[in-house]
């Protein structure tokens, strides 16, 4: 909406849509998650599980000189070899590792899921706070020019002597009031759009024309159709249930330490030397081998060291299915206040916009019976201060509305459907 139409051609428009858009692709949150989600990605590999085998290479060379009473000589070494370390068999662990791998990739993207829906519901709440702010601030700017037109009226009447100073000095303090209203709300209006690009990331000072309004919501919702959502789209929720299968593949792993791990070890190696005698002649030697060999290892004791790590794993995977009961407990404990909130606010909001219509006709009716004398500076005053109580009160049910249906998106697991 336009705030001032001096200032609107110098701003640029702002949808709300436009405003999700640039948060997700420049809030920094976001993008240092997305870089932890390539991390998961780049580390979910069947390498990083151990299923291939490690080829090293290796490579000397040595240079020796000996001086003595027979015969000094100087010598060189060069050896290189290639060698090849494969874990065959060892409890199923690269299959468990890599079912591990591929849900720690799920979880991190769930997190990502989670920061974007939480900012998501952070930059709707800021455009519609800062659209809030502008439109309170047109409110003001209204009373404010009332106020005016006001004075200027109380001022030619004290000309011309049909009004005295009091009249003069209501309607001049009434206009100072209205005034330091609207700066204070001028500053509210530009701290909310400093904010607005806080978290789009945005220069701090750009300013827009906010486009779209406040929706007010007047639909119904189905509570057991709600908690449905909840439990199975919420995505805190969902995260938790990959910890559980995280928990469960740990147990899993600490299983495969009851097994033999069955290892293959080959290679090959060169060597070459030069000896150079001061009294005989040069000297070579060059030899080739190669080995192969398999090895079986199984651990007999460990001081119980198998049987603990299995039975914290298992502790830690009942707590991993506390945490999730303990989960769905609060967000269903948040369900029920987020959908009671959001049927009260309905209700508010029709009061507050009855309330407005009657205080509309109450002002209009008012201003035509001051300027033509029929009540006294104190009783329109009230009128107008009512006028504006009622404005601002609609204006505040109509974001308090929408900022309770986004909590209940949030909570259900909507939010970024609408």
């Amino acid at each position: 909406m336009v705030l001032l139409s001096s200032f609107a051609k110098a701003q640029k428009s702002l949808s709300l849509e436009q405003a999700i858009v640039n948060t997700l692709e420049q809030n920094y949150s976001i993008l240092l998650k997305r870089k932890e989600v390539d991390i998961t990605t780049t580390n979910n590999s069947w390498g990083a599980a151990g299923r291939y085998p490690s080829v090293d290479f290796s490579s000397s060379f040595n240079l020796e000189k000996n001086n003595n009473s027979n015969d000094d000589w100087d010598q060189n070494n060069l050896n290189v070899g290639v060698e090849l370390d494969w874990v065959l068999f060892d409890g199923f662990r690269v299959n468990i590792t890599k079912t591990q791998l591929n849900e720690l990739q799920e979880l991190s993207e769930g997190r990502l899921q989670v920061l974007v829906e939480s900012t998501v519901k952070d930059i709707m709440l800021s455009y519609y706070f800062a659209q809030l702010q502008a439109q309170k601030l047109q409110v003001a700017d209204f009373i404010l020019k009332q106020s005016k037109e006001r004075l200027v009226l109380e001022e030619g009447k004290n000309k011309i002597g049909l009004e005295g100073t009091y009249a003069l000095l209501q309607a001049k303090n009434a206009f100072l009031e209205d005034l330091r209203y609207y700066k204070l709300q001028e500053l509210n209006y530009n701290n909310a759009i400093r904010q607005l690009n806080l978290i789009m990331a945005e220069r701090i000072d750009s300013k827009y024309v906010l486009s779209d309004s406040i929706p007010a919501d007047l639909g119904s919702y189905a509570f057991d159709d709600l908690k449905h959502k909840t439990l199975s789209s919420n995505s805190s929720l969902q995260n938790q249930y990959i910890n559980i299968k995280l928990a469960q593949q740990q147990v899993e792993l600490t299983k495969s330490n009851y097994y033999p791990t069955l290892s293959l070890n080959t290679g090959i190696s060169v060597t070459n030397r030069n000896t150079d005698y001061s009294q005989k002649s040069t000297s070579h030697y060059n030899s080739e081998a190669a080995f192969v060999g398999v090895s079986l290892k199984y651990r007999l004791f460990s001081g119980g060291k198998k049987a603990r790590a299995r039975q914290i794993a298992g502790i830690n995977k009942e707590i991993a299915v506390l945490e999730k009961d303990d989960m769905e407990s609060v967000l269903l404990a948040e369900l029920h206040s987020d959908f009671e909130r959001f049927n009260v606010m309905q209700d508010l909001f029709e009061y507050a916009e009855e309330n407005l219509k009657a205080a509309e006709l109450n002002l209009k009716m008012s201003t035509d019976k001051y300027e033509a004398g029929v009540i006294n500076s104190f009783n329109y005053r009230d009128v107008q201060i009512l006028y504006r109580n009622s404005a601002l009160d609609k204006l505040q049910a109509t974001y308090d509305l929408a900022a309770s249906k986004v909590d209940l998106l949030l909570t259900s697991g909507g939010i970024l459907k609408k």
